[in-house]
Order: structure tokens, then sequence, then C-alpha cells
């Protein structure tokens, strides 16, 4: 995955808003995404747009990172169906060794 790592911006509670643009994994589109933290800090939701390869056409996704403690993060991919229904399409988890 290439991407800019995530601004974020926290606030007074915690709150924050970010911004990521980026090249994930096998993609050959460019996607940018807006999310906001949950009162922990530690859940960041995205959602954005980006080229689905099977279509050609822009989509609209939702991306959830996860911080399990300082060693985990978690990062789930949602897609959408053609009727709006939510799925999870991937999830990576990434470990500190």
């Amino acid at each position: 995955m290439a991407a800019n790592a995530p601004a974020c911006e926290a606030g007074p509670r915690r709150a924050c808003s970010c911004n990521a643009e980026g090249v994930f994994g096998r993609d050959t589109g460019f996607i940018i995404a807006e999310g906001t933290c949950d009162a922990s800090g530690k859940v960041i939701t995205y959602r954005g747009e980006g080229p689905d390869p099977m279509s050609g056409q822009t989509k609209r996704f939702k991306s959830v990172l996860r911080i399990v403690n300082k060693n985990k993060h978690v990062f789930d991919v949602y897609g959408t169906t053609p009727d709006g229904t939510e799925f999870k399409s991937a999830e990576v988890t990434y470990t500190r060794k």
C-alpha cells in the first residue's frame, strides 16, 4: 500500500478529522477520503470514492482503522452493492514484532 499518511487533527475532546489520498494495494486509480475519530481516538472511519476496477466507474467506499494497541492496528475496507447494502471486502491486520 503506497499512500500519504493520514493527516489528522485532534481537538480538545479527542475528536479529529483526517484526510487520506493515494494508491492502495493493486489498484490503479487514485482515491480520496475524509474521516473522523470516535471519542476514544482509536477508531478512524474514512469515507471516500475511487475507481472501481470491475466497472470503470467511480464508487463510494468506507474504511475503518482500529488502533488496538501500539503494536497492532486493524484496517477494514467496506464496499456497497448496487442496492446500497454495505459489506466488508477486506481486513488487514498490522502487527509490529
